[in-house]
């Protein structure tokens, strides 16, 4: 229903009516008008009835697996389509497909269709999009400056005027192009539909923001006015993604309907001219790609939804795709860090860890702190974001401390590991993240794993004291001076690497195993080695070989600087930046933050003895998939004896660490 208002002046506020309950939402419909006129618009209350899921026959990746012949196998798309594959050429079992490719070069065969033709394919097939009534459309958009604000006139049923609302430039420009000439068009904006001005109404709309984006009948991203060739380069990315599909799993593959086999290939090179890469850096800098808010509303984006830049629009599935494929290319040049932006919202960290995910995304801009949070909290762990309650007026440490307390318990494990605090200039507790941090230090700590697959035994000892049961290892002996961040150049990233080698001979035994070399070498990826990451790893052979011919101080043939248009380059620069190298008292070596300090303890977990009383339990026997509320490292493990299931290794208990002699000890926290 349309808000009633008594008629007011065009100059006047607009005066919000509070919605009647936290089910309704408010809906803007844009007036019909030409292009360059004043935005005119009505404003209805609406009780958002979320759509009433169909009973479908599709089946399950895992059980549509099991209805295939020999030698065939599916995989599911990120938009959630089916694949079927197959090694070999022989076709009989399928027959003709005329939305089938097959990669001659590979043996591969890709279908959409089953290759029993007696499957019926509603076991297998999309069901079509069932939106929320009434039907809108929700835009996602960049607010930018509220300077010199646009005066937008708010109508009532029949065209008088409420008063006005101010808008600023960016959403202004975006309703002037989105509106059609002849016909109203029903929108969701935030800036609009949600009185700003009420705290109580902000914090109960947070919450609605996953259906209101993900049961929309499609998501409008706008990027801002067409300028820098977006429409060039939006015609690539469209060709690019149309040749090619991502898998759940991160693998790029051509899609069956592909006219070029050769996309998918992390070998083969992009050939866009200078104007095309050209646009791609700048489209790389547009606001949109780094506010935090977008995460969400991208993600929840369904397949019908879209991305506009003036008059220029690509479908969000295709300009997903294409920023994967063109991410996943082994050369690039320097748009990769430009790339690397789009990707973060372009992929779906929709079932991966608090910490994953809050890594990810921890360099967003927000206006308010506490959006570090609330701002994601459509697409954090279920079992987390189930316990969060936006409260605006709660201090921001608060709320982290909180954050860090609540994934703790629910994990056992110390995941949520964000910025370091400089000790002489922040009163927080040391251990609580710093999510407000623009440019985190030492991102993707967590693929240490240091600590293994163990349980964190601590205990919260209010205000900001805390507890943990750990052993003391090694004492840091040095700390580097030199560092380098985000924004330095790769002449200073090389220099910096060149001055934290050892004083020892790289040949020399490393305390752990190995050489200095290998250790050295290892450190820069986080131990990244292929071995432990199949997908995304390198072989330490080949990382060595780069550091001796091209990173040392002693190279066959030095690099002058650091490049992000080289893949193992770009991960050797994120992985380090803003760190410091230690050594320790054993010799050990590694990176830390800049605030470590000589005389400050490291630790390692003991090795293990054999297993036990306990057997290691697959997922497949637990029946269920692994999903953001387990562990980033994880393991489970079933007591032989009482059944029970624990979701780290019972051999670093601490009773069972003291029963072997381990000499544990209690460190306090501030």
């Amino acid at each position: 229903m349309t808000e009633p208002q008594s008629k007011a002046d065009r100059g006047q506020p607009y005066k919000y009516r509070a919605l009647e309950s936290p089910l309704h939402i408010r809906l803007i419909h844009l007036l019909p008008d030409e292009p360059d006129e004043d935005v005119r618009l009505r404003i209805s209350h609406e009780l958002l009835r979320l759509p009433e899921q169909p009973s479908s026959l599709r089946l399950s990746w895992k059980h549509l697996q099991t209805t295939l012949p020999a030698g065939w196998e599916v995989v599911e798309t990120i938009e959630g389509r089916y694949i079927f594959m197959s090694e070999s050429n022989d076709t009989s079992s399928g027959g003709e497909d005329e939305n089938e490719e097959s990669d001659e070069e590979n043996g591969i065969i890709h279908t959409w269709k089953h290759p029993d033709p007696a499957v019926d394919p509603a076991l297998y097939e999309l069901p079509p999009l069932n939106p929320a009534q009434p039907a809108f459309e929700a835009l996602s958009y960049v607010w930018g400056r509220q300077r010199d604000p646009v005066v937008a006139t708010v109508e009532g049923e029949r065209g008088e005027s409420l008063g006005s609302i101010k808008l600023g430039k960016n959403l202004a420009t975006a309703l002037r192009h989105l509106r059609y000439q002849d016909t109203e068009r029903v929108l969701w904006v935030d800036a609009i539909c949600i009185n700003q001005n009420d705290d109580t109404e902000r914090a109960t709309q947070v919450l609605r923001m996953s259906s209101i984006y993900q049961d929309c009948s499609r998501v409008v991203i706008w990027l801002g006015p067409e300028k820098h060739d977006i429409g060039l380069l939006f015609s690539e990315l469209a060709h690019i993604g149309s040749q090619i599909e991502k898998t759940t799993n991160g693998l790029i593959m051509s899609t069956p309907d592909t006219t070029d086999f050769s996309w998918w290939q992390d070998d083969v090179p992009v050939d866009f001219s200078d104007d095309v890469w050209s646009a791609m850096k700048k489209l790389g800098d547009r606001s949109w790609f780094h506010r935090l808010w977008t995460v969400q509303e991208a993600i929840m984006a369904n397949r019908d939804s879209i991305v506009q830049s003036g008059d220029a629009i690509i479908s969000w599935p295709l300009f997903r795709r294409a920023v994967a494929c063109l991410l996943h290319k082994n050369e690039m040049p320097m748009a990769r860090i430009s790339i690397s932006v789009m990707r973060s919202v372009a992929k779906n960290p929709i079932g991966t860890t608090l910490a994953h995910t809050l890594d990810a995304y921890q360099g967003r801009l927000c206006s308010d702190s506490h959006d570090k949070i609330y701002g994601l909290l459509a697409i954090l762990p279920p079992r987390f974001a189930s316990e969060i309650r936006p409260d605006y007026e709660q201090p921001v440490d608060e709320l982290y401390k909180s954050c860090f307390l609540a994934i703790t318990r629910a994990l056992s494990r110390w995941e949520l590991r964000g910025c370091p605090r400089n000790p002489d200039e922040d009163t927080c507790p040391s251990w609580v993240p710093d999510l407000s941090e623009v440019d985190p230090y030492g991102r993707k700590i967590s693929h240490h794993y240091a600590s293994g697959c163990s349980a964190l035994h601590f205990e919260y000892q209010a205000p900001n004291l805390l507890r943990i049961v750990g052993l003391r290892f090694d004492t840091v002996k040095s700390v580097s001076e030199k560092t380098f961040d985000h924004w330095d150049d790769g002449e200073t990233a090389i220099r910096a690497i060149r001055s934290w080698e050892p004083e020892c001979s790289f040949t020399d035994p490393y305390p752990s195993g190995g050489t200095y070399l290998d250790a050295f070498a290892a450190t820069f990826i986080q131990d990244g080695r292929i071995e432990r990451r199949p997908a995304e790893g390198f072989s330490l052979e080949h990382v060595k070989d780069r550091f001796k011919n091209e990173f040392l101080s002693t190279a066959s043939t030095p690099v002058s600087r650091l490049t992000r248009g080289d893949m193992l380059e770009y991960v050797i620069w994120t992985r380090s930046k803003g760190r410091a190298m230690v050594t320790t008292e054993r010799g050990s070596i590694g990176l830390a933050c800049t605030f470590a300090k000589p005389g400050e303890l490291t630790a390692e977990d003991p090795r293990l003895e054999p297993l036990v009383g306990w057997q290691r339990v697959s997922l497949e026997e637990l029946g269920r998939d692994l999903t953001g509320d387990d562990p980033e490292v994880y393991e489970f493990f079933r007591n032989m004896e009482d059944g029970r299931i624990v979701n780290s290794d019972p051999r670093v208990e601490p009773e069972a660490l003291k029963c072997r002699g381990v000499n544990l000890e209690t460190f306090v926290l501030s």
